[in-house]
């Protein structure tokens, strides 16, 4: 088997730029970036960069055709690739809680409204009730008022009726008292003369 030779003084900066142009990538596919020419050069640096990495050999600006055609049939098996497992998944999450968070919203919106609606109800169920207490307040008011003047009537008619029936009585037994006074003072009178007839 083949020995790879050492690589003396390989740095991890080119580890970095891989990482780095990867980073890239993925944030420029994760934000939607229509610029598949960014993409591609950054696909192809990162590529370089992985080459410098392993065998030290290749300068990382050197322009190869034979690798661009590489780097071009392995980012678009990328794109593919990552459209088939991972953004039409996170798609389809994303619409899954796009539709979550507008149902939960026109829920909120739907009991925000049966909200108002029942304070609404509530307040005129509630002015009701107060227009008919009124209503009832004022009739019994009305109602004690005319009994109170009935009461009153009857009692000043027998009050009345009362003093008529007392003034008849005390002038009947005037009368009375009168004619029996009248009648001693003739008894009286018949007495006197007879005394001074006999004198």
């Amino acid at each position: 088997m083949p020995i790879l030779p050492q690589r003396q003084g390989l740095s991890s900066a080119p580890a970095f730029a891989v990482i780095g142009a990867h980073s890239k990538i993925f944030s420029a596919l994760f934000r939607g970036h229509k610029n598949l020419l960014t993409i591609f050069f950054a696909l192809w640096y990162s590529g370089f960069a992985f080459l410098k990495l392993l065998d030290g050999r290749c300068k990382m600006l050197d322009i190869q055709p034979m690798w661009l055609i590489v780097l071009a049939i392995n980012f678009f098996v990328l794109i593919f690739l990552l459209n088939a497992i991972l953004f039409k998944p996170l798609m389809k999450i994303f619409k899954e809680r796009e539709d979550t968070a507008k149902g939960n919203l026109d829920a909120a919106k739907n009991m925000s409204a049966q909200r108002e609606e029942g304070i609404t109800r509530l307040n005129r169920e509630l002015a009701e009730s107060r227009t008919k207490s009124k209503e009832l307040f004022e009739g019994l008011k009305a109602e004690g008022m005319s009994k109170q003047k009935e009461v009153l009537s009857a009692a000043e008619t027998e009050a009345v009726s009362t003093l008529d029936k007392a003034k008849a009585e005390i002038k009947a037994e005037a009368e009375k008292a009168r004619q029996a006074l009248r009648a001693d003072v003739d008894k009286f009178a018949d007495e006197i003369v007879r005394k001074l007839v006999k004198v």
